[in-house]
């Protein structure tokens, strides 16, 4: 009896040991179909995280699972779209792929090109000024021509459409500063401010007027009075057809008592405005957009200021190579 009892107990802690065995066992040994969980971030996440200062080099990476019992698998992430790669903040318009800037020329070589372009004017017939002509010649155009030996001043961008750029041009030293004006507008050159002094023949008064015609319209005005033995004496040339504004200063005023004669020697040294023929211009428009109506006295036409009209003016030059006319003091201030 007893032996029969100490049997069965010995059967049955045999048996616990074994089923317990068989579960720690199972509780060790994944499925083949369970695979480890690994942490993971949402793309909103990922999006929505705070992105670094520095640019960082983005470059394709591999998560490996942890090594179980189970042989270890490579498992390749998805591929996103960095969120730190810069965003510019200025739209730059792309160079042409056939501009290329030209090398700055030496001081012996800019003066070379200087005095020729004072006396041929690039070859070209105003408003085309040193080969640049408006309505036509591309900011990156004239940049690239007149950089090779001038030096810009300054820049100015009065609105989104219109930039102001000024350069300055290497006169002799006893002209002083002296800087030519470019106006662009969306990147096309619109105006052009010139001013040579009498180093450019071509624009001589009697040249011009045997180069360019008969203008449109002539101007004039002066002042009453010498202030400091000076009287100004300014004539105004204006082409609405061709784009051209010359106002010249000089000559010899003589004071006839009610009157002021002027036989227009000398002037050699006009101020030079240009613009595009397609934009259509009148004298009224040009002087407010030109003209020194402040300092200087309003112009008057010729035919009102002299009583000789725009022909006769222009012919005298034509066949003398010089004119006299005379004004009223009590039109001037």
């Amino acid at each position: 009896m007893k032996n029969h009892l100490y049997q069965t107990c010995i059967m049955f802690f045999c048996l616990v040991f074994l089923v317990g065995g068989c579960a720690s066992h199972a509780q060790k040994t994944p499925t083949l179909t369970e695979e480890p969980v690994l942490p993971t971030k949402t793309p909103t996440e990922i999006t929505n995280q705070k992105t670094p200062t520095a640019v960082s080099t983005i470059t394709n990476t591999t998560t490996h699972s942890p090594a179980a019992t189970l042989t270890p698998t490579t498992t390749p992430t998805n591929t996103l779209i960095p969120t730190n790669t810069p965003i510019p903040t200025e739209t730059l318009t792309p160079l042409p792929p056939t501009w290329t800037p030209l090398p700055t020329l030496n001081a012996e070589n800019a003066r070379k090109l200087l005095d020729d372009l004072l006396e041929n004017n690039a070859g070209c017939r105003l408003p085309c000024f040193w080969s640049i002509t408006p309505g036509k010649t591309t900011w990156q155009e004239a940049i690239n021509f007149l950089e090779t030996f001038t030096m810009i001043l300054g820049i100015n961008d009065t609105s989104k459409e219109l930039r102001y750029t000024y350069f300055q041009i290497p006169f002799p030293k006893d002209m002083g500063t002296i800087s030519h004006t470019y106006v662009f507008k969306l990147g096309i050159v619109f105006e052009i401010r010139a001013y040579n002094g009498d180093l450019a023949p071509a624009f001589f008064l009697p040249e011009f007027l045997k180069t360019y015609g008969q203008p449109g319209e002539i101007l004039i005005r002066t002042f009453r009075e010498e202030e400091m033995n000076s009287r100004p004496f300014l004539l105004d040339l204006f082409y609405p057809d061709q784009g051209i504004l010359m106002e010249y200063s000089g000559g010899n005023v003589q004071d006839l008592g009610d009157q002021l004669k002027n036989c227009m020697e000398g002037m050699n040294s006009p101020f030079i405005y240009l613009w595009s023929p397609d934009q259509k211009m009148t004298f009224d428009e040009a002087k407010k957009k030109f003209l020194d109506t402040k300092s200087l006295p309003e112009p008057i036409p010729l035919k009102e200021a002299t009583g000789m009209d725009v022909k006769t003016f222009f012919e005298s030059f034509e066949n003398s190579g010089s004119v006299c006319i005379e004004t009223l003091k009590e039109l001037w201030p």
